[in-house]
């Protein structure tokens, strides 16, 4: 892959914050930094489009004292084209936690975790979204 080369104009100010965010997460050099948040920011905007194929974590809590494990998984077997895999965690007595890994369209996926998080008794939810490459 070839490199090129290019100069940007930035702040005192914010280059300094910049220094700061790049050492506090173990960046050799603001290169790497620049070339990690590109990086980023292209995979975010190729995500915007809900064509876009893509794979993402999914993450709830819930309470299954409201024996929400039933839910869920009537919920999950309607996909089964885009849930790769269901990871269960106990938390405490009451709260558990699943990470489920889906593949299909940015669109699609994102449509199942909404999904996935209303349903009652569903502390929270995070999405994680990839671009695959």
């Amino acid at each position: 892959m070839a490199v090129r080369r290019f100069s940007i104009s930035i702040d005192e100010e914010l280059v300094e914050k910049f220094d700061e965010f790049i050492e506090a997460r173990g960046y050799n050099n603001r290169s790497e930094a620049i070339r990690d948040l590109f990086q980023n920011a292209i995979a975010k905007s190729e995500l915007s489009d809900p064509e876009k194929p893509a794979i993402g974590a999914f993450g709830l809590v819930f309470d299954h004292s409201k024996h929400l494990n039933h839910k869920l998984v009537h919920e999950q077997h309607r996909y089964l084209d885009e849930i790769v895999g269901t990871m269960h965690v106990h938390i405490d007595e009451s709260r558990c936690m699943e990470v489920t890994v889906l593949r299909g369209t940015a669109g699609k996926i994102d449509k199942i975790a909404d999904k996935l998080s209303r349903i009652r008794g569903v502390i929270s939810g995070k999405m994680i979204f990839e671009a695959p490459l």
